[in-house]
């Protein structure tokens, strides 16, 4: 088998612009933009104004040479994959096909059309005119998305040539039986299979090879001792490399090779195990990275599943607003022990007359090319989908949710499991009809509660460096979930004082979600019995303002370090009834902890009132209310000048630590920041280090809420921030910049902020 790829094209927009030299992957917006035509999408309020270059078509040519080995094969394929979505495709001005999805992979024999020398690939591609199109729902404006509707070539161009066939898919499945795996390899292939027969070889992390011979195109390898995958909290993530041969007669006509794990995984009884051990899913939603496919850089989407897993998250949720990612991206979960949640994407647009074979074969496709990776936890229909289906009240409720039995529960479950893969179908809503048949997570819905500025950094991007005015008509088209920036912008203010400067507003927005945040998270984990806890928007997909945690450029907001705190797998909780405060110890682990609560009642000077600890025993995948004290003799009606501080400790080693903040006797609403008696404090900070590592010793002379460590121009991931500071000590945390600077530079440009100055 030969493969070349076709990568070099020219774009023609309608009849105005013509010869734009652009590089696969690429599309109508990121070509105008490369070659200087428009400005960036994602700034100022060029988003709108350039939506209605998506009403003309454009034409993607490539001129490339062929060569007489390739014609001198049987078989000659045009393979494209990710083309968006209304197109034709011409080859030496025969038409090839014209195509309507954005979800499949095409091939097209066109070895009677190709020529020695000098060849001509026209892809035309449509204005998309409705969203019911089998194109990625995101692009037509969404709560984290502009309304962007491209055009594009985001996968690959290639020629295929082949005698005797290809190696199109490796699908697995694993069967594990105590102390030994059978791996089941099952080859698709192309192409005539008389005279072929296939070898494949397994490498184990440690070095031992297996091999396994094929018999009409299956294999089985028994693997002994094996080296397990585990999510990123359980264990270590090893990897096996397969490598299969397809021969004939003794010649290697074609190879493929990719990294599998060793894991067991199921759902049973509102339990998830992994390899046989309980596991409680904690997660965030991934949306896409970019709003313009090509402008999507691996290395940044590697930093934001970084984040996602350094905020103690073992789940990641592909959105079904986005589209199926490229391997790459689940090869990163597997290295990074992230297990996916995929959703089947805008599924829902079954119910609009999109032909039921077709979708069938895009989750044929989609699914079958990441069903290898260990990282592939669970594929999920009808999520985000449901409104899409219901355009309006005149439809049939009962004849459509039908439609999601049948398809959802039968059809899709069938050969998605064929795959090896758990499936589970999420809800349509719960009023329509009474069909549920959800995954059994809890799910922090969307809010305006939790959506926050960026970092100041980032919003001068948005202004491209102007004067910043969070009510601007530029600030607020950056805004999609809400009518306007005022709305979430003045949840913070039910906690904190009126901000009376932008930095200030920026900290009350960001602090106010994750305390929200904070809230829903320690709701569920009281809750106990659920199979994990999923939360809104991981990461933005251009300069926005939204419920992500990770804004576009991987600055983490407040959010992800409360994700951070509240995702640890032993976590300590507490809440205030009247005058008794209950302990609760969720232990998501599945171990039988033995730990020390330790408690103390301290003063706005960070002087103790009381301290006291117990010695508790949790049950492994539990959550127990541990201890309620009653804390009348402490309070003098000063409830407003002390706060709880409490932690839990196995041995010296601290697994989660918090405070509260009291409120008058009862009343029912959370306490907040601005009705505390606050002392300005004295903040000390030294940096130490080089490179891109470095250590922040802090100490405060009085009680800090939510110390804020930041740099004014360079961006860092902190140990931890947002935090509350408890006591008078010397206290340090870790640091790593995203560039290479000193320790000199950062003192320099090193701002500290806290609740305290909100207002002040």
């Amino acid at each position: 088998m030969i493969k070349q790829e076709i990568k070099s094209f020219v774009m023609n927009y309608s009849n105005e612009l013509a010869g734009l030299k652009c590089t696969v992957p690429c599309s109508m917006y990121s070509t105008l933009t490369d070659n200087g035509i428009i400005g960036n999408p994602y700034k100022e309020r060029n988003a709108r104004e350039l939506e209605r270059y998506a009403q003309r078509e454009v034409t993607f040519v490539a001129k490339f040479r062929v060569d007489a080995t390739i014609l001198a094969k049987q078989n000659v394929d045009l393979h494209i994959s990710m083309l968006d979505t209304l197109a034709t495709v011409r080859l030496n001005g025969h038409k090839i096909a014209d195509v309507s999805d954005f979800y499949l992979t095409y091939d097209f024999a066109v070895k009677n059309v190709l020529m020695v020398g000098e060849n001509t690939l026209e892809i035309e591609i449509y204005p998309a005119t409705s969203v019911a199109l089998r194109k990625p729902r995101y692009m037509w404006g969404t709560h984290f998305s502009p309304r962007l509707p491209d055009m594009g070539i985001y996968g690959e161009v290639s020629l295929i040539a082949y005698d005797k066939g290809y190696i199109n898919n490796v699908k697995i499945n694993q069967e594990h039986n105590g102390e030994s795996v059978n791996l089941h390899i099952d080859l698709d292939t192309v192409g005539d299979t008389n005279g072929r027969y296939a070898v494949a070889t397994l490498e184990s992390p440690g070095g031992k090879v297996y091999f396994g011979a094929f018999n009409n195109n299956k294999s089985v390898i028994n693997i002994t001792s094996p080296n397990l995958w585990w999510p990123c909290d359980m264990g270590s993530q090893n990897l096996y490399r397969l490598s299969v041969n397809l021969y004939s007669d003794s010649e290697i006509i074609d190879a493929k090779e990719v990294k599998i794990g060793l894991r067991s995984l199921t759902y049973e009884n509102g339990v998830n195990t992994v390899n046989g051990t309980p596991c409680f899913l904690r997660g965030v939603t991934y949306v896409p990275s970019d709003s313009v496919v090509p402008f999507a850089d691996k290395k940044r989407i590697r930093r934001i599943l970084e984040s996602i897993a350094e905020a103690n998250c073992n789940v990641v949720r592909v959105s079904a607003l986005g589209y199926y990612m490229p391997d790459y991206f689940y090869d990163y979960c597997d290295e990074l022990g992230l297990l996916v949640w995929q959703d089947i994407t805008v599924i829902g647009n079954v119910a609009d007359g999109i032909n039921e074979e077709q979708i069938r074969r895009e989750i044929r496709e989609n699914v079958s090319r990441i069903s290898h990776h260990p990282s592939l936890a669970l594929v999920v229909g009808a999520v985000d989908t449901e409104r899409i289906c219901l355009p309006n009240e005149e439809r049939d409720n009962h004849s459509l949710m039908d439609l999601y039995q049948s398809f959802y529960d039968s059809t899709v479950r069938d050969f998605v499991k064929d795959l090896g893969v758990e499936y589970s179908v999420a809800m349509p809503d719960a009023f329509k009809d009474g069909y549920c048949s959800d995954t059994s997570l809890s799910y922090s819905t969307d809010s305006h509660s939790i959506v926050a500025l960026p970092d100041i950094k980032t919003l001068r991007e948005i202004t491209n460096n102007e004067n910043i005015n969070v009510l601007s008509p530029v600030i607020e088209s950056h805004q999609l979930a809400m009518t306007n920036n005022l709305s979430f912008i003045a949840h913070c203010f039910a906690r904190y004082l009126y901000p009376i400067s932008l930095d200030a507003l920026i900290y009350a927005t960001q602090q106010s979600a994750a305390e929200e945040i904070k809230l829903l998270v320690d709701a569920a984990r009281r809750q106990g019995g659920k199979r994990g806890l999923l939360t809104a928007q991981a990461n933005d997909a251009w300069y926005g303002i939204s419920q992500s945690s990770v804004d576009y450029f991987g600055r983490w907001k407040a959010g992800n370090y409360m994700l951070k705190r509240e995702f640890a797998p032993v976590l300590a909780i507490a809440e205030q009834r009247g005058k008794e405060i209950a302990f609760i110890i969720s232990n998501e682990t599945s171990d039988r902890l033995s730990l020390t609560l330790h408690f103390a009642v301290i003063d706005n000077r960070n002087i103790p009132l009381l301290t006291d600890n117990l010695s508790v025993t949790v049950e492994p995948s539990a959550t127990s209310e541990v201890l309620r004290k009653d804390l009348s003799d402490v309070f003098l009606d000063d409830e407003d000048e002390c706060y709880l501080m409490f932690y839990v400790a196995e041995g010296n080693n601290i697994l989660s630590k918090s405070t509260l903040m009291f409120t008058k006797q009862g009343e029912n609403a959370p306490v907040n920041q601005k009705s505390f008696k606050l002392i300005k404090p004295n903040i000390e900070c030294n940096i130490i280090g080089n490179g891109r590592d470095y250590t922040l010793t802090y100490k405060a002379n009085v009680y800090v809420k939510n110390l804020e460590l930041a740099f004014e121009n360079t961006d860092a991931v902190f140990e931890d921030n947002f935090f509350d500071v408890t006591d008078t000590q010397s206290h340090r945390l870790r640091i790593k910049t995203e560039e290479t600077t000193t320790s000199a530079k950062l003192m320099s440009e090193l701002i500290v902020r806290s609740a305290y100055d909100v207002g002040r």
